[in-house]
């Protein structure tokens, strides 16, 4: 078989006959009047004539017997019409679909978001579906680097993750995050309400391999000697929360990721001396929202940031 025929699209050449052409014949057909269907076309009865006789041409062969204004299908004209019918329908169904994807995926928002904000970011997104019932989300989860460069491609729409000042994209402060330590809550650390870097440089430590745990203890000598001294570091959130339960370690990681994943035997204190906070934030692509569904909710997004309160950092536990 010729691999050219099997394709999705044939490789033959389109004849200049249109589906104008084909519309107009198939009114004519079942009007059988110049006037009638031109005044039904909005056109003159020369111009519907004239595109008739282009039809003839281009088929070669007579499709209508005309009778001054009044016409009767030819006997090739009955036979044809039957196609062009199927043809106009099929046309008339595949560009309703296209409007259907296309107004779909206008409705469509692709976020980008580091794991850790989920539980934060998502009950928002759905109290904005709840008001705009015709949006529709798609979710990437991604570290922050990755994030940055799926915005900056508009592989997404927006991303929300940690503050990256290299990130050359414009950004927008949604939440305000921190370091803390997980422990278990019969810990004698739970006795007081916060933790402080020099209670955690006897004590052995987990953190995670990647992310930005290691970026922001670099701000503080004392936090920095503490995550470089680490005992344990691990790839998975499974494993790093069965080594704290287990009684292996304290954990260390954003507030957001604790916040999120907690069990019944364990819970989190803020670590200060010093306090080691982080921005999340909303990167924008640099040409502006991709359309009017994703304007709408990155107004919605700054707007639940500029209500949320000052004091986000502290946070409860």
């Amino acid at each position: 078989m010729n691999s050219k025929e099997t394709s999705g699209v044939s490789k033959r050449p389109l004849a200049a006959l249109s589906l104008r052409h084909l519309h107009y014949f198939a009114t004519l057909s079942r009007v059988l009047h110049f006037r009638l269907a031109a005044e039904e076309l909005a056109l003159t009865a020369s111009a519907l004539s004239t595109s008739i006789r282009e039809t003839e041409r281009l088929i070669g062969a007579q499709l209508f017997i005309r009778k001054g204004h009044q016409v009767t299908l030819s006997e090739i004209g009955a036979a044809i019409l039957p196609i062009a019918e199927h043809l106009l329908n099929t046309a008339g169904n595949a560009v309703a679909d296209m409007v259907h994807i296309s107004q779909e995926r206008q409705q469509t928002i692709r976020i980008g978001l580091v794991p850790s904000v989920a539980h934060r970011i998502l009950p928002k997104l759905q109290e904005l579906q709840r008001q705009h019932a015709d949006l529709r989300f798609d979710f990437i989860d991604l570290p922050t680097r990755a994030l940055i460069n799926d915005v900056r491609s508009a592989k997404v729409d927006f991303g929300i993750g940690a503050g990256d000042a290299t990130a050359a994209l414009p950004m927008h402060r949604l939440l305000v995050d921190e370091l803390v330590a997980v422990v278990r809550k019969d810990d004698p650390l739970c006795a007081a309400p916060t933790v402080s870097w020099a209670q955690l440089d006897n004590r052995p430590v987990a953190h995670f391999l990647l992310g930005s745990v290691a970026d922001l203890a670099l701000g503080s000598p004392k936090a920095q000697e503490v995550i470089v001294k680490a005992t344990y570091r691990v790839s998975f959130t499974e494993t790093l929360y069965s080594l704290i339960r287990a009684g292996f370690c304290v954990g260390i990681v954003p507030r957001l990721t604790a916040e999120g994943l907690l069990s019944d035997e364990l819970t989190w204190l803020p670590i200060v001396k010093p306090r080691i906070q982080r921005d999340i934030v909303l990167f924008e692509t640099s040409h502006g929202p991709r359309t009017p569904a994703v304007a709408t909710c990155l107004a919605f997004l700054k707007a639940q940031a500029a209500e949320a309160p000052a004091a986000d950092s502290q946070g409860t536990h």
